[in-house]
């Protein structure tokens, strides 16, 4: 309650504040952003609300998703970063119809071919409580899709029944890879991420790891430790 209040009462003094969102936005992300974001507003503060990473296509028609930025070249009187859920949303005036057509019924093209390479690539692991898949460069290339149509595969993986944890590798480049992760049941893959310099949440986190053999065999190694 304290630190609450202390927080509040200083963005009040505040005459400019910046609100940012973490790396490869989710839902959470850009939600918890454009809460915060447009709330700070209202008391008549100067708010810039930043997602180095931009915005998702399917978050894009979210009210106040046009006001995101890239980065601010100025400084300001608070930096807030955020990384919640966005749920209070749907009582601020969003259709919640409309979000949901938006975020589940609207896939592209390209996310379905992704979606199916990686499914049919699936390895399963420690009796099928882990999955892992990886998809290549030259993957998106082929299905002329980007980073962001692959955002939603890792929740499909984790719907697999008998799925504890499911890990998707995304090439970058020739020496990094990003790894999405998710888990349900009382798998903590927030804790597997924070081993690979990583971080998010209880159920759904990310990392980067160096993109050969050794490092992708060492991660499952560890991501088979985290279901036994």
């Amino acid at each position: 309650m304290k630190n609450s209040k202390r927080a509040l009462r200083i963005i009040r003094e505040a005459r400019s504040v910046v609100v940012a969102g973490h790396l490869h936005p989710d839902g959470d992300s850009i939600g918890a952003l454009l809460s915060l974001g447009l709330g700070i507003a209202k008391l008549g503060k100067k708010v810039y609300m930043v997602s180095r990473d931009g915005v998702p296509k399917m978050y894009r028609s979210l009210p106040g998703a046009s006001r995101i930025v890239k980065k601010v070249d100025r400084e300001c009187d608070v930096a807030i970063a955020v990384d919640c859920d966005s749920a209070e949303m749907l009582g601020k005036g969003v259709d919640f119809y409309k979000l949901t057509d938006m975020v589940y019924w609207n896939k592209t093209r390209a996310s379905l071919i992704l979606s199916s390479l990686c499914l049919l690539r699936s390895v399963f692991l420690v009796k099928g409580r882990v999955v892992w898949s990886i998809i290549r460069k030259r993957d998106f290339a082929q299905a002329h899709g980007t980073h962001e149509d692959a955002d939603a595969i890792a929740d499909e993986m984790r719907a697999i029944k008998g799925v504890k944890v499911a890990v998707l590798f995304r090439e970058k480049n020739a020496r990094v890879l990003r790894v999405s992760l998710r888990s349900k049941e009382s798998v903590n893959i927030a804790a597997l991420a924070e081993q690979h310099g990583g971080g998010g949440h209880f159920d759904a986190a990310g990392c980067v790891i160096p993109n050969s053999k050794k490092a992708i065999g060492q991660f499952l190694k560890d991501a088979r430790d985290s279901v036994r």
